[in-house]
């Protein structure tokens, strides 16, 4: 696909994707209105990605403060062995 089709693309997914906005709102068709959609899309956007990087950083805090207990080989300090399984009583029904 050429760039320029998919910016013309991308525009027109936005345009209709403001239209559908502004009819969900049941906004009428004036400048003003589209407008007062156009600031209100303006806000959700910024408050949806002022909490992405907040949310980030609290990932990474998580991250470095995890201790060695927590580790893969540790979960599991018994092993089992297959006659272990074997012990168990089939039902007649499983497979």
């Amino acid at each position: 696909m050429k760039i320029r089709s998919f910016i013309r693309l991308l525009g027109l997914g936005a345009i209709g994707g403001v239209a559908y906005v502004h009819t969900q709102r049941r906004g009428e068709w004036t400048v003003a209105s589209l407008k007062d959609t156009l600031r209100y899309l303006q806000r959700s956007m910024s408050t949806m990605f002022s909490g992405q990087g907040e949310q980030g950083r609290d990932t990474l805090e998580r991250a470095a403060n995890v201790t060695e207990g927590a580790t893969r080989n540790s979960i599991s300090d018994s092993s089992r062995s297959y006659s272990d399984f074997g012990n168990r009583k089939n039902d007649p029904g499983q497979h």
